[in-house]
């Protein structure tokens, strides 16, 4: 397809020579970003290593002031290496990808995000029983995280409801909550 060509000339441009991807999965995803999974092969003929991957890609349209997939990838490489827990970025970019838009790819990690599942499936017992000290772990190292380190990922708001409101005004959309 289009977007497996696109993935492996992306790829190939962070030193991931000879990538063959086999599959590109659409996920569930919010309304500001597409995600997709993908699997492939790298270095093929020499590793044949497998390979699955999260591709997140902002919608067509969407605000970069909401949400950038660029930006989270910055931020995401500078939370690497310290005890908080975050994918590896594989590659990101910007609108002037081969993509057409920002992005990240980062390696995936296996898991269930669905709550409806979490919260019934037996094979998930364990991850419920531990989900809040989980959670309290990886707050807490986010907030260990250096302020400097983060800052220039970090929007510089004084007034957050004037920021919202300029946001929404943007939108030419009308919003009782502002009217």
């Amino acid at each position: 397809t289009d977007l497996a060509d696109q993935l492996a000339a992306i790829l190939e441009t962070v030193g991931w020579q000879n990538t063959a991807i086999s599959a590109v999965e659409r996920l569930s995803a919010g309304t500001n970003r597409e995600t997709f999974k993908v699997a492939g092969i790298r270095d093929v003929g020499a590793g044949d290593e497998p390979i699955g991957l999260i591709l997140q890609r902002s919608r067509v349209g969407a605000d970069p002031r909401l949400s950038s997939c660029l930006r989270e990838g910055q931020l995401l490489e500078q939370l690497a290496g310290g005890d908080t827990l975050a994918p590896t970025v594989v590659a990101m970019g910007g609108a002037d990808s081969p993509l057409g838009r920002d992005f990240v790819i980062t390696r995936a990690i296996e898991g269930e995000t669905i709550a409806r599942k979490i919260l019934r499936d037996d094979h998930l017992e364990a991850a419920r029983a531990s989900a809040v000290s989980d959670c309290a772990q990886a707050l807490a190292a986010i907030h260990r995280t250096p302020l400097d380190t983060v800052s220039q990922f970090l929007p510089r708001v004084t007034d957050p409801v004037a920021a919202q409101r300029e946001l929404w005004d943007a939108l030419d959309r009308p919003e009782p909550v502002f009217s």
